[in-house]
């Protein structure tokens, strides 16, 4: 009795201790291959290494955790009442960790379908700026006043997100009023100096669309203007239209040509 016990341990030791060693050459290289793989797909795009050491830590988690199950089953041990309480537990901390799963989760997406990468100018709802980096949870942007603004990867895919990055012009449409009291033929040399100005800048990042009279309002005579900026570059869009509104007012002033304000004429009647 004493040696067939003896044996049974002895077969068990050998059992758990191949088993385990098995497994450790399994990780091993299959850490080897992560690596030469992450090594090899980082030639050709950037490879965030948070993704790959969190990958990594959740394959080692789960092999681990089946290699345990197996050789507890193979011991003689029950692990149906183990699973069930490990299943209760695991819902537990599901709904504790909900919110915290979701940013996790929603991490995944933004990292596998790519709706902005780190450098991108991208809006979300009223809030807009420069990514400066994608984490678990949160997303931090820089925004145009140099604030860090940080997004939970949660809002972030269920907004909508313009990715001006990805964006190969930028239209710009805007208005201009000239007063009632400017003849026809100013009417006529204002469009003239819109297109002037933009022919001028043909160097530029820059193509003119169409400029119209569109409107007679109440206190103007409405001018629309729409161009494309080719960049998408935010700095140098501003920088383009600055130059195109500069260039605009300088030739108004040389033409005496007023642009309108708001006015308003009072009539009064002096009673009999």
């Amino acid at each position: 009795m004493w040696n067939e016990n003896l044996q049974n341990f002895l077969l068990k030791t050998l059992f758990v201790g191949l088993t385990l060693y098995g497994t450790w050459l399994f990780d091993k290289y299959a850490m080897k291959f992560i690596n030469l793989w992450t090594k090899k797909k980082a030639e050709h795009e950037a490879i965030d290494q948070t993704v790959v050491s969190f990958a990594k830590i959740i394959f080692k988690v789960l092999l681990w955790l089946l290699v345990a199950l197996f050789v507890l089953q193979n011991l003689g041990l029950q692990i149906t009442a183990l699973l069930g309480g490990l299943g209760i537990a695991g819902l537990a901390i599901a709904f504790a960790f909900q919110k915290i799963l979701e940013d996790v989760f929603s991490f995944f997406l933004i990292y596998f379908d790519k709706p902005f990468r780190v450098g991108d100018y991208i809006m979300v709802g009223v809030d807009a700026g420069t990514v400066k980096s994608i984490g678990m949870r949160m997303t931090s942007l820089t925004t145009p006043g140099g604030q860090e603004l940080l997004i939970s990867n949660r809002e972030l895919t269920n907004s909508r997100i313009q990715n001006f990055k990805k964006m190969k012009k930028r239209r710009v449409i805007f208005s201009f009023g000239l007063s009632y009291d400017t003849s026809i033929a100013k009417l006529e040399t204002s469009k003239l100096i819109v297109r002037e100005t933009f022919a001028s800048l043909a160097a530029e990042k820059v193509q003119l669309d169409r400029v119209h009279l569109k409107e007679l309002a109440a206190s103007a005579l409405v001018f629309e203007v729409a161009y494309d900026v080719l960049s998408r570059e935010y700095a140098e869009f501003m920088d383009l239209q600055e130059k195109i509104n500069l260039n605009l007012l300088k030739a108004f002033a040389k033409e005496k040509i007023s642009l309108a304000y708001p006015t308003q004429t009072i009539k009064l009647q002096k009673s009999s």
